[in-house]
């Protein structure tokens, strides 16, 4: 199924880490707003994921208020390597950790920033699904 973005837990928490995709969503359900270049939680209201503290190799990301003015929630998505950069500094990509760890039946895997060019790229494609409605 993949990695998905996560709240780390069940329900909400204010960090994500990477967890294998759900058949059915629930928390692991996000929303990139290209508009506002944020990646939000479609499960819950007004949160979106953003870089906790400075934009370095390994920052972590939380689930915090939405806020359009908050440079740490502006995240560009490049549609030719389908990389997550932060606006901020596009030499980091949203990667998932090369280790996995037990999530109950499912798995897990860190969730950070990292170097674009000195990171493999099956750790740092994303796929977004078009909404049909």
């Amino acid at each position: 199924l993949g990695w998905c973005i996560d709240t780390i837990g069940r329900g909400f928490a204010d960090r994500l880490h990477a967890h294998s995709c759900k058949p059915h969503g629930g928390d692991v359900q996000f929303l990139y707003r290209e508009v506002t270049l944020q990646i939000i939680s479609a499960t819950f209201n007004d949160k979106c994921a953003e870089i906790i503290g400075p934009t370095l190799k390994g920052a972590r990301l939380g689930l915090i208020k939405c806020s359009i003015n908050s440079l740490r929630q502006k995240f560009c998505f490049k549609r030719e390597t389908s990389d997550f950069l932060p606006k901020n500094d596009n030499s980091f990509c949203l990667v998932v950790g090369e280790n996995s760890r037990s999530a109950g039946p499912f798995m897990a895997r860190s969730l950070y920033l990292a170097p674009c060019n000195t990171t493999d790229p099956k750790y740092r494609k994303w796929s977004i699904k078009e909404d049909r409605n």
